[in-house]
């Protein structure tokens, strides 16, 4: 037990700088402790622990990303109606198309991306058509017509 307690305040004095504190207290021996008969077989081996190098992170692949945000911008223009409508279902397309383009080049879905690239930036350029074409049709609030009552 002596000898238990004696490898424990070791241990303890020999980690206190590493972690901080000990939470064993060993109690006060009054006799000398007893020395090892060989210290090579008893004594702990020191416990290394290797410092974490601060590791680069592959760039994130965008390309679900990217295709959530065309879906989202297809269903959007699927019932658009009005020109915020289009404005929404475009600025949904640019999203798509902002993530296709951050698709790294290790990404197994970049080809694939530069294909989508392609299409999204069609659709896009269709949904401002659509929506500057909302525009023209839709009367301005100063020439819509206005009723008086008469009183």
């Amino acid at each position: 037990m002596l000898r238990f307690l004696s490898l424990t305040s070791t241990l303890c004095v020999t980690l206190l700088p590493l972690i901080g504190g000990c939470s064993i207290t060993a109690p006060q021996a009054t006799s000398p402790s007893p020395t090892p008969s060989s210290p090579a077989s008893s004594a702990p081996s020191p416990i290394t622990s290797k410092t974490p190098s601060p590791s680069v992170s592959p760039p994130k692949d965008t390309f679900e990303d990217a295709t959530d945000a065309a879906t989202s911008a297809e269903t959007i223009a699927q019932s658009a109606q009005s020109n915020d409508d289009w404005d929404l279902a475009a600025s949904r397309w640019q999203e798509a198309i902002d993530l296709m383009k951050a698709v790294p080049k290790s990404s197994k879905n970049y080809a694939a991306a530069q294909k989508k690239l392609a299409e999204y930036q069609r659709s896009l350029a269709s949904a401002k058509q659509k929506a500057e074409a909302s525009r023209k049709k839709a009367p301005s609030p100063a020439s819509a017509p206005t009723t008086k009552k008469s009183p």
